[in-house]
């Protein structure tokens, strides 16, 4: 047992030397106030780049908080893992899978939805720093779906 614990550490240290600037830690967090509204997003992304740093698979768990003046307060949480595939110097396509909980206002009870997102994006890179937007489009998007679609998201990750 203590040989297996020993052999997968050593593997995964020396995986993680060897691997410069394939790991990445990002994502983008967020508050707004105004007026009698309050939003608060946070969601932090780990991945990996492979093939030369061209395809990068990545998870991100999110949270976001919602509350305007006279309704309860609106919260949502749930996760995503994605692949990104550079096209063209800093043009890429995106696309995942993401599962969300949400609760309206109306008073019914939490509720999961399945999105399939996919799109393009831009990133720049500043050394080991990059700088990301995208807009992705759920396939999966109908009348009864939470959010909005198409979605832009921005944010930043560092890889080591």
């Amino acid at each position: 047992m203590i040989k297996k614990i020993l052999l997968t550490a050593a593997a995964i240290i020396t995986l993680t030397i060897t691997a410069k600037a394939q790991w990445f830690v990002g994502g983008n967090a967020s508050v707004n106030i105004q007026n009698s509204t309050v939003y608060a997003n946070i969601a932090p992304e780990f991945g990996r780049r492979f093939v030369n740093g061209k395809l990068a698979l990545a998870l991100s768990p999110f949270a976001s908080y919602y509350k305007t003046r006279g309704n309860d307060p609106q919260s949502t949480y749930g996760g995503r893992a994605y692949a990104t595939f550079d096209i063209y110097d800093g043009l890429y396509a995106v696309g995942g899978f993401q599962v969300e909980s949400y609760k309206r206002y109306n008073g019914e009870g939490r509720k999961w939805q399945v999105s399939l997102p996919v799109g393009a994006g831009y990133r720049r890179c500043f050394g080991d720093l990059c700088v990301y937007a995208e807009v992705t489009y759920d396939l999966l998007f109908n009348e009864n779906s939470y959010g909005e679609n198409p979605l832009i998201r921005a944010g930043a990750n560092y890889s080591f």
